[in-house]
């Protein structure tokens, strides 16, 4: 139906031939269980101390989801600014291409945590002061979640280093 044209009324005769189906987000309690089950049965085959940043990763990824969605709304010029439980779970996926091989110190897996972020959130954001808006809030989610380690080069400056993962096969 075209709502800006045309009658507003549906034959109910038509309409019963529909229904309206509405499932809210998930809570935060049962994003957690999944995604800590996906992961942790990935990470059964690297080394322990990776292992262990399994709950820190998906705490900090729905925590980074929400601030996304609450800081960036749809509107008519940033139309694309939806998110949803796809992009959550973008961020999973990418995750698990890792490599137990190629990954032996905690740090680099949540470098690939960030770098996935980067792609999932911050490729969308179509102006610099969303990405900068993008880069605090998730600078105070790493400050925040994984205080061992020092990853403000990576946010702070000018020209910050980038962090760069790619599969090529």
């Amino acid at each position: 139906m075209n709502p800006s044209a045309g009658s507003f009324f549906v034959n109910p005769r038509y309409q019963r031939h529909f229904w309206t189906i509405s499932i809210p987000f998930p809570e935060n309690e049962s994003l957690s269980l999944i995604y800590i089950t996906f992961l942790n049965g990935h990470l059964k085959r690297f080394k322990s101390t990776l292992q262990e940043q399994a709950n820190q990763i998906v705490r900090s990824s729905i925590l980074l989801h929400q601030t996304v969605t609450a800081s960036f709304r749809k509107t008519a010029i940033n139309f694309h600014y939806e998110f949803n439980l796809r992009h959550l779970s973008n961020i999973f996926q990418g995750l698990m291409l890792s490599d137990p091989a190629r990954f032996q110190e905690p740090d680099k897996l949540v470098k690939l945590w960030l770098h996935e972020c980067e792609r999932t959130y911050g490729d969308r954001l179509v102006s610099y002061e969303h990405l900068k808006t993008y880069k605090d809030g998730i600078f105070d989610i790493v400050k925040k979640s994984f205080t061992k380690f020092n990853f403000a080069r990576y946010f702070q400056g000018n020209t910050p280093e980038n962090l760069l993962f790619c599969n090529f096969t």
